[in-house]
């Protein structure tokens, strides 16, 4: 039976002025990234919806 695991983390994030997007923009994909890459090392196999509710 798996085990619920709760993450948290915290993260500053500024805008970078030589591309021009914003720290919005840049946060918002960070986790996107992280998690394609755990799933491409196999390291993440279950799949779930999650809901924000």
């Amino acid at each position: 039976m798996a085990r619920k695991k709760r993450i948290d983390y915290y993260l500053w994030e500024e805008a970078d002025l030589k591309t021009g997007f914003s720290s919005m923009q840049r946060v918002t994909g960070f986790p996107v990234a992280v998690a394609t890459v755990l799933i491409g090392k196999g390291k993440i196999r279950e799949r779930k919806r999650h809901s924000c509710s």
